[in-house]
This record gives structure tokens, sequence and C-alpha cells, in this order.
């Protein structure tokens, strides 16, 4: 295996983790927010659209989270690095494109905390797409 391949399954697993326990978190926080009317996603309960909208998107962020952590452990983590990446893409856009709705709940907070994250992580992602390494064989420097 290459230092390169050790890089993408390093950033795949860390990746993986901080989606399990950020997606997880944030599904506690809205449906508390949705079912006591308190919080941070206080206005839920006046907005069950949007409740249900961020269930969904916290609970595909933690399928994806389950992906890039099944890509770790293939021979080929560059592929699952691309996704890690991809999935960071629309909410990037989303937080520099449509600032006006994250600035509607807590005051901005949430497009705060959201986007340097986005970045960070989809940042290493395309770290670890672009990044060569030194080959250990023969064969690794062919691949």
């Amino acid at each position: 295996m290459s230092s390169a391949d050790t890089v993408r399954k390093t950033v795949l697993r860390v990746h993986g983790s901080l989606l399990f326990v950020i997606t997880t978190a944030n599904i506690v926080i809205i449906t508390v927010g949705y079912n006591t009317g308190r919080g941070l996603y206080g206005m839920l309960p006046a907005q069950p659209l949007g409740f249900g909208g961020l269930y969904e998107a916290y609970a595909l962020m933690f399928v994806i989270g389950v992906a890039l952590w099944l890509g770790s452990t293939t021979g080929r983590p560059r592929l699952f690095n691309v996704v890690g990446l991809l999935a960071h893409v629309p909410i990037i856009i989303g937080n520099l494109f449509f600032p006006g709705v994250f600035a509607e709940v807590a005051g901005g907070h949430v497009s705060l905390i959201s986007l340097p994250i986005h970045l960070t992580l989809g940042g290493a992602e395309l770290f670890s797409i672009l990044w060569r390494g030194r080959a250990t064989s023969t064969a690794d420097a062919v691949a």
C-alpha cells in the first residue's frame, strides 16, 4: 500500500467518524427543537417540512459516513474520497449562495459554524484525492 493510500484511508476514517458524531448530535438537536420549540431549532414546530428536510439531510450524511468508513477498508480509497468531497459541495454552495436562509436560523450562527466545517472536511478529501505520496514498491509506482 502506498503512503498516499494510507493518507486517503486515514482521512476517510476521520471524516466518517466525525460524520457519525456530528449527524447524530444534530438529529438529537433538531428533534428536541421540533418537539419542544426550544433551542437552536426552536422554530421547527411551526415548520414541520423544515424538520423533515433536516432530518433526512442529517440521516443521509450519516449514511455517507458509513460509506466513507467502508471505503477506508477497500483497495480503492481515492474513489471514496471523491464521495466524501461531493457530499460537501451542495452544502457549501447552499451556504454561499443562500446566506439569507441560514441567517434566519439563530441569527446566522448556523452558517458561521457550518461553512468552515464543510470547507475543512471537503478540503481534506480534495487533498487526499490529489496527494500522490511516494510509492513503496515498483507496483505502486506504476499504479
